[in-house]
């Protein structure tokens, strides 16, 4: 099994040695996201990985990423509402048969709540510059119910944090809709 990583803030990439705080004071101001967490370093096998899972459908690999996530979930150093999946724009979730995040939610917690949706269809973040990405993904999402979300805490989940362009942007759907506070959860980051 892999390892599970120190944590470190998010936007400046340091270790952070408070317990209670997963962004640093000086970092707040330029995320949405209370903190970030993930299993494993995103390698090229990393990368590789997910590729076999999402476009050539490799579904007992989303077992093992699950299996993973399962044991930091266990020991994340917060509490939460309810955990919320990345969604995919409907027409790419029609195309590929389904959502990655979605199931990985799924398989961690039979506490998911579909309370976002991408109101419009976006590049494939992969091929995109960090610069593109952010405009890529800016107002591309929604969130469905406000009332679900006012006052919570929610845990983000989704297969990867790399800019955090797409992740950055769903949090900013949900504290515009009066989320209390955003984590996000993913196998692989850095």
């Amino acid at each position: 099994m892999p390892p599970i990583l120190e944590h470190r803030c998010h936007v400046c990439k340091q270790i952070i040695n408070s317990g209670r705080r997963f962004v640093h004071t000086d970092c707040y101001k330029s995320t949405y996201l209370d903190g970030v967490f993930y299993c494993i370093k995103y390698t090229k096998a990393a990368k590789r990985y997910l590729s076999l899972i999402k476009y050539q459908f490799y579904f007992d690999l989303l077992r093992e990423v699950i299996a993973v996530m399962q044991v930091k979930l266990a020991v994340l150093p917060f509490g939460y509402d309810f955990l919320v999946p990345v969604p995919l724009h409907k027409e790419r979730e029609k195309w590929r048969g389904f959502n990655q995040a979605k199931k990985i939610a799924q398989g961690l917690s039979w506490n998911t709540k579909d309370v976002l949706i991408r109101v419009r269809m976006t590049k494939v973040q992969a091929q995109l510059s960090r610069e593109d990405r952010c405009v890529n993904v800016k107002d591309a999402f929604q969130v469905v119910s406000p009332a679900q979300v006012k006052d919570k805490t929610i845990l983000l989940v989704d297969d990867v944090f790399t800019t955090g362009s797409t992740l950055e942007n769903c949090a900013l759907a949900l504290k515009s809709s009066g989320a209390k506070k955003v984590f996000a959860f993913t196998w692989a980051g850095g």
